[in-house]
């Protein structure tokens, strides 16, 4: 029985890709040209779902806690970054499709690596769960902590927009930073209602940013100072954990024909879908859930979700 199992959208429905085994969630997605990347929990070994239509396993961290960010770049090959939590948070790197990693060391001795972030000169940005950014320049062997967040207990998502500007979202009363000037300095960015944690930040192309909160379930939007940020809506009544948003941008017909938000939440199971409308409904149809042995109805934890962009 595979508890937990990644999902494609095809012209047809959904179809399973990739079953890890010994996992009960998936923290995280990386979507390159090299495959989509899988990080799930619990588990020091990424997988890999190649363009040969292959989900593997690649070599393992060396590293016993679960990985919970992922960044890449590419300078004359892909790099892939991968972030671990505490208490043995360190940052991994692979110049190789994840055959080999090199440990790049942490810039905070046992906090959590929740965040990481690439600016467009290959600086790395990475956001802690004791509520700090650090920067580490290309090729640079020193992390720089950043500006100071007043009472602020975990970063768990960078953002940088397509305007340089850097947002912070944290695990500390729905609070949200930005910066200007690549985290020297930091400002107040509004504060989400009923928010606990900012989980997920997306910018779409028309330049609006949203957030995705636990454990209120609550989508915000954020268009610009006058409106500030808007509840857009509640996916369910029945708190679910919004983690990731993946804006499609039609590169994948079958996934739609328009521009949609989609969301995944946990631990209903359910994968969220906003057409042009902006209401959020169940996409249908929805991935099956693997049938549950006990009799109960507990249903899948769907973490993340990517489009796929014909790797």
């Amino acid at each position: 029985m595979c508890l937990t199992a990644i999902w494609v959208g095809v012209s047809i429905g959904w179809e399973e890709i990739c079953c890890p085994e010994g996992a009960d969630a998936v923290q995280t997605l990386l979507n390159t040209p090299i495959g989509l990347f899988i990080a799930t929990r619990p588990g020091k070994t990424l997988y890999l779902y190649d363009s040969d239509d292959v989900c593997k396993p690649t070599a393992e961290l060396g590293n016993t806690c679960d990985v919970y960010s992922l960044a890449s770049y590419f300078f004359f090959d892909y790099h892939i970054l991968a972030g671990t939590g505490a208490p043995e948070g360190r940052i991994y790197q692979s110049a190789d499709g994840g055959a080999t990693w090199t440990d790049q060391g942490s810039p905070e001795e046992g906090a959590g690596i929740f965040a990481l972030v690439i600016d467009s000169g290959f600086g790395i940005y990475a956001g802690t769960s004791t509520g700090s950014v650090y920067h580490r320049p290309m090729g640079g062997a020193r992390w720089e902590k950043l500006g100071e967040f007043p009472n602020v207990d975990m970063v768990y998502r960078l953002l940088f927009q397509d305007s340089g500007r850097l947002v912070a979202a944290t695990g500390t009363s729905g609070l949200v930073y930005a910066s200007d000037d690549y985290g020297k300095t930091w400002f107040f960015h509004g504060q989400l209602p009923d928010a606990t944690n900012v989980m997920s930040l997306l910018q779409t192309s028309k330049g609006d940013l949203y957030a995705g909160t636990y454990p209120a379930g609550i989508i915000y939007r954020y268009r610009d100072s006058t409106e500030g940020w808007k509840s857009v809506t509640r996916l369910a009544s029945d708190d679910p954990e919004t983690r990731t948003f993946v804006f499609d941008l039609a590169e994948s017909a079958w996934l739609s024909p328009s521009t949609r938000i989609w969301a995944a939440t946990g631990p209903a199971g359910a994968l969220w879908a906003s057409p042009p409308s902006s209401s959020f409904v169940p996409p249908s149809p929805e991935p099956s859930p693997q049938a549950d042995s006990s009799g109960s109805d507990s249903g899948c934890f769907i973490q993340s979700l990517l489009p796929n962009r014909g790797f």
